[in-house]
């Protein structure tokens, strides 16, 4: 895990299998300080997926999840190799 990075842009190495992927989340929150200024804030959390995919309900979320995408979203986040690999375990 070189980096938290997940633009677009950034270049990654292509996953080979489960243990290439990883679980990300993201906490957002913004706090106000007065009527002018505000605070966003970003709390990114990742884990290995092997640790997620053990647990029959977390899996099958991320399967509803990503196999919900539009081939648009696929493209944009570069999940097609992930959507085929998940699919197939």
């Amino acid at each position: 895990m070189s980096s938290l990075s997940q633009l677009p842009l950034y270049t990654r190495p292509e996953p080979l299998n489960l243990s290439d992927l990883y679980f990300r989340t993201e906490t957002q929150t913004t706090v106000g300080f007065d009527d002018e200024l505000c605070f966003f804030f970003v709390k990114v959390n990742m884990i290995p997926l092997e640790v997620v995919w053990v647990e029959k309900e977390k899996r099958e979320l991320i399967l509803d999840s990503i196999n919900s995408m539009s081939e648009n979203i696929l493209q944009y986040k570069k999940l097609h190799q992930v959507k085929e690999m998940l699919n197939l375990l």
